[in-house]
């Protein structure tokens, strides 16, 4: 005879795992949050935010056969490409702006901050010496 049991099949662990990445499709800066044992023995995958598409993150069950390496980082080490992995014991995330924006981003926002910052050094001057000009004509002119 068999009977229904009330102990659990499983339990994933309780570590945790935070992603930070760009969607290659879109170009979406996101985050998610995931299983640091389904990421190290089970399959990942995550959506975007931006162009919901599918992202696998971990296949280390075999699922799909076209893919080379488990995990994200040997995906993308086998395509030549990083992926900047930061640990912490007390459960501290840190992340630069390159990290939260990724590094074109970054670069591009700098470069637009600088450019507005010329703009408006530019602005100050041409209103300064059309200021002048103004006063020099409110100017009595001697006879």
């Amino acid at each position: 005879m068999c009977t229904a049991s009330s102990q659990p099949l499983g339990k994933l662990g309780d570590a945790k795992l935070q992603l930070v990445f760009t969607c290659k499709v879109c170009q979406t800066r996101s985050t998610k949050t995931i299983s640091k044992q389904a990421y190290e023995k089970g399959v990942v995958i995550v959506k975007c935010p931006g162009c919901e598409k599918n992202h696998l993150i971990a296949d280390n069950l075999g699922w799909f056969q076209d893919i080379k390496g488990r995990n994200i980082e040997e995906i993308l080490a086998e395509k030549g490409e990083n992926v900047k992995r930061v640990t912490s014991s007390d459960e501290t995330l840190e992340l630069t702006a390159d990290d939260i924006l990724g590094k074109e981003a970054w670069t591009k926002a700098q470069e637009i901050l600088i450019q507005m910052a010329q703009e408006e050094d530019g602005n100050t001057e041409e209103h300064g010496a059309s200021e002048k000009r103004r006063r020099e004509d409110e100017k009595p002119k001697e006879s």
